[in-house]
């Protein structure tokens, strides 16, 4: 523990503490006790550091934020942030872009006097046009904000030491932290689960989303005036927003949670559990794609878990929970967003999951059961784009494809193929045309969604659908496991 100049004030030996890292946050925390009686325990205090180590040799660097002790307690509490003040506490003006920019133009203007440096970015080759309007928002909220907009990148600090003096903090930007394979399986069965905690509700139901947008030319923008949809692999329709009214319904949800009642009507559109939306999508095409994302996340029972236990695991990782002790049985492919530990008992690790998939198995061999588990999961194993110039842009090109862009060439299409591979040897391919600059102006590439295609709908020009463009009409495509 040193003072704010960085001066040894104490090093101090415990085992009662936590240490917590978290998806979508680049701020880690401390939780610590510190025995009273410590000789040393006037010291620690607010707005002092503390430094360690865990034992993967990762160092971290803490500010006290806040401590609480009493006049009969044996340890005072602390609660740290790995990030420093002016990350954690400072407010960011508003910020907007009047055009697509790389992440490091975001980086530079959040974090322009904070001393902290782009180390590792994934996402480099990205642009983004994006705007943050709200109020009171601090450094660290508003690259949360940048970093959703480039896809929910995720992003981590780390510090570089010379004895107990930082000498560079950096921040490191990936596409996704932790490991898609399965990395560990939990199981009462043995003494990796020592605890768990099933949370289901339906408070947050929905299966009807009304939407409104932003007002452009002092109108209201809604998905009314435009049919939507989007099919699962076999073409059944699992949402959609009729022509003619403002809303997104789905399909699926309705058939789970429909309320059957006498006298009740039974019309394509009754039953549905309306919930309503405010957004700032400036075009219908964006209010769909941000309105739909939404209704996904309210159509179905929410469900999270709370897990402790011994496993080789870590912030991001894919892991499996598999208890036939609950009822039901839990068997859950699950991604750790919360990872609380403590090298110095590991019982006391604390794992939160998002992302989760139930698995279903009726058989009772622990070992049958993780295989069964292995063979349900899918990830992507790798992908490839390739380019080609074509003279139209209804029909792909057969021929003359080739790894290097060759960028904009008025008159001509330019063809963007994008391929992804999955781990159960499956692939889907989308291969998209971009208009090019036959009216002189200049032609764009846009940015490739692999899982993604969209079709021209009589405009001049194609891009993808972040909020304030309407260039394009979009179906969703998912590959099925």
């Amino acid at each position: 523990m040193t003072d704010r100049m960085y001066n040894v004030l104490d090093a101090y030996e415990t085992d009662d503490y936590l240490i917590g890292q978290y998806v979508g946050s680049i701020l880690e925390t401390l939780d610590i006790n510190v025995l009273t009686k410590s000789i040393h325990a006037d010291l620690w205090t607010r707005g002092n550091y503390i430094m360690c180590q865990d034992k993967k040799g990762r160092k971290y660097w803490f500010t006290i934020y806040d401590d609480e002790d009493g006049l009969n307690d044996d340890v005072k509490s602390f609660s740290c942030y790995s990030g420093t003040i002016d990350i954690v506490s400072e407010e960011y003006p508003p910020i907007s872009a009047t055009q697509a920019q790389p992440f490091e133009w975001y980086f530079n203007r959040i974090f322009s006097d904070t001393g902290i440096t782009l180390g590792i970015n994934e996402i480099s080759g990205m642009t983004r046009k994006l705007e943050f309007t709200s109020e009171n928002a601090t450094n660290a909220e508003m690259l949360q904000f940048v970093l959703n907009g480039f896809d929910n990148a995720e992003a981590q600090l780390d510090v570089k030491f010379d004895g107990s003096t930082p000498t560079e903090l950096v921040l490191n930007v990936y596409k996704r932290i932790g490991e898609e394979q399965p990395q560990a399986i939990l199981s009462d069965e043995d003494d990796s689960l020592t605890d768990l905690t099933r949370k289901g509700s339906l408070s947050e139901l929905g299966t009807c989303l009304d939407l409104e947008g932003a007002e452009v030319d002092e109108k209201t923008v809604t998905l009314a005036g435009k049919y939507y949809e989007e099919k699962d692999a076999a073409g059944n329709i699992l949402y959609y927003s009729p022509k003619n009214l403002t809303r997104i319904f789905s399909v699926k949800a309705h058939e789970d949670y429909y309320v059957k009642l006498p006298n009740k009507a039974h019309g394509e559109f009754d039953g549905y559990i309306n919930r309503r939306y405010k957004s700032e999508a400036k075009t219908q095409d964006a209010l769909w794609a941000e309105g739909l994302t939404r209704l996904k996340k309210i159509d179905h029972a929410v469900v999270d878990y709370d897990a402790k236990g011994d496993i080789n695991c870590g912030i991001g990782d894919n892991v499996q929970v598999v208890s036939h002790t609950m009822r039901p049985p839990v068997m859950v492919s699950a991604r750790t967003t919360e990872y609380k530990f403590n090298d110095d008992d590991r019982s006391r690790n604390e794992y939160k999951f998002s992302n989760y998939v139930d698995l279903e198995s009726d058989m009772d061999d622990l070992t049958s059961i993780i295989n069964k588990i292995k063979d349900q999961i899918v990830y992507v194993v790798d992908q490839s784009v390739m380019y080609c110039l074509a003279d139209q842009g209804d029909t792909a090109p057969v021929t003359g494809w080739t790894n290097v862009n060759p960028g904009a060439i008025k008159g001509k299409w330019l063809w963007v193929r994008t391929t992804i591979n999955y781990s159960n040897g499956t692939s889907t391919v989308s291969e998209v045309p971009t208009y090019s600059a036959i009216n002189g102006e200049a032609g764009q590439t846009p940015v490739v969604h692999p899982a993604w295609s969209w079709s021209p709908d009589g405009t001049d020009r194609f891009t993808d659908s972040y909020p304030g463009e309407n260039l394009f009409t979009m179906d969703m495509i998912y590959p099925t496991p």
